[in-house]
């Protein structure tokens, strides 16, 4: 059974920032790297309330550096 899906409107310049951080990563496409990203955004949201792991952190952080928010000095 395929889940019902939305479309959004985001810039080109995030599109093509997220299509590079996708091709670096090595997704399928650009839609599973965005679908992981933000599936892992609200993760974060829900493990707030307890410790993250030292891996769940680990994982967090490569997937914001894939996307450019924290530099490979600020690790």
């Amino acid at each position: 059974m395929q889940k019902e899906k939305k479309t959004i409107e985001i810039s080109e310049t995030l599109y093509e920032s997220l299509k590079q951080s996708s091709d670096d990563s090595g997704f399928e496409s650009i839609e599973e790297f965005v679908n992981f990203v933000l599936e892992e955004v609200i993760r974060r949201g829900v493990r707030e309330e307890r410790k993250l792991t030292n891996d769940e952190q680990k994982e967090i952080d490569k997937s914001l550096k894939a996307l450019g928010y924290i530099s490979e000095k600020a690790s």
